[in-house]
């Protein structure tokens, strides 16, 4: 129910911005919005979603692309969960091979396609596969690169092993608290952090959704397993700007944005204690690569704000964009892809044509 009234509002929003607006939604968008939901009867031609448990799967055997070669990554360059999987590999050195999936924002749902379907039927990324078998879950799969891969490690580092021996019992201790808070798979009742990101995410992948064709979204609502998810990005890109208008979208946005701000304050707290460079210290962590991503994506949605007003926080993140693995992982990624940039500069003109859209941002 929660889900149709948001539905139902960003349409009026849609349709009350303009004459013009109301005409196209008589014509064209109402009739494929049914015209979507009949050919969505018709799921049961698309591989059933099955979402598997995280870690090794030793019973499954995937075909390798490369023989010579016994890992492989399955990524997205703009997915958190995949830098923090990235950020992983490069802070350890670790080769492999890399295989990009796009999602919609990128470019379309090659995440849900029946191809990728058969490397994952949870059909989301990373995938890490390990000598033919798949890791599933970025957090699992962090893990298992520090727990079982360092004999393929070409830099020697201990990602679970913060601190001297006299204070690691305590570093184990901060570094776990903020693993749980850079991570969805957590215990908590209330969304953590790396959750609140992906509200947070919206104004660039909006962005991103106007370089993408209308009908590489009309391919979700048949092999996409949550309905709404397209039907969110078809209005992205259908709306634009006007997308943040919506009260509904508002209401969520300023709520994680304070969220976050709270987790924020007790990262401050926290580094401040420590007195290092890193969340642990001295130490850089799988804590440190949990969180990266999050603060990049702020970074990239013009909400530095948010950070730079935590004196600790803004020097910490400064010091993890000077690693190699940033440079690595999320800088050279990222030039290999023209949409993340793209998206990036309209984004900013968004922010300097539209006073409202640059205060929900830095308010």
């Amino acid at each position: 129910m929660e889900t149709l009234k948001s539905w139902y509002g960003i349409a009026v929003t849609y349709v009350n911005s303009s004459r013009k607006n109301q005409i196209l939604f008589g014509v064209v968008i109402l009739p494929a919005t049914l015209l979507i939901l009949t050919r969505a009867l018709l799921r049961s031609r698309a591989p059933a979603y099955n979402k598997l448990r995280g870690g090794l799967h030793e019973e499954i055997t995937l075909p390798r692309k490369l023989k010579s070669m016994d890992i492989e990554l399955y990524h997205n360059c703009i997915s958190t969960c995949s830098v923090k999987v990235r950020l992983c590999l490069a802070e350890k050195r670790i080769p492999y091979v890399s295989n990009h999936i796009h999602l919609i924002e990128t470019g379309w749902y090659e995440s849900c396609s029946p191809e990728f379907s058969l490397i994952n039927p949870g059909k989301v990324v990373p995938v890490l596969v390990f000598k033919g078998h798949p890791v599933y879950e970025s957090d699992d799969i962090i893990e298992f690169i520090e727990t079982k891969l360092d004999s393929y490690a070409q830099k020697k580092i201990a990602l679970l092993s913060p601190g001297d021996k006299d204070k690691e019992a305590r570093a184990v201790e901060i570094m776990n608290r903020w693993l749980q808070q850079g991570s969805t798979k957590h215990e908590e009742h209330r969304p953590t952090p790396a959750e609140e990101i992906a509200v947070l995410s919206v104004p660039i992948f909006t962005a991103m959704m106007q370089y993408i064709p209308l009908r590489h979204v009309f391919y979700g609502f048949i092999y996409h397993f949550e309905m709404k998810r397209p039907f969110y990005f078809m209005m992205m890109k259908l709306l634009g700007t006007r997308f943040f208008t919506n009260p509904g979208f508002l209401k969520k946005f300023y709520h994680a944005r304070e969220r976050m701000s709270l987790a924020l304050k007790e990262l401050n707290d926290n580094l401040k204690e420590t007195g290092g460079d890193y969340i642990c210290g001295k130490s850089f962590t799988l804590a440190d690569v949990t969180w990266m991503p999050l603060l990049w994506r702020l970074e990239e949605t013009g909400q530095e704000k948010l950070y730079q007003q935590y004196e600790y926080v803004d020097k910490y993140w400064k010091a993890c964009k000077q690693r190699d693995s940033f440079d690595v992982a999320i800088t050279q990624v990222n030039q290999s892809f023209p949409i993340v940039a793209q998206a990036s500069a309209l984004l900013k003109q968004w922010r300097a044509q539209y006073p409202h859209i640059d205060d929900m941002l830095n308010p």
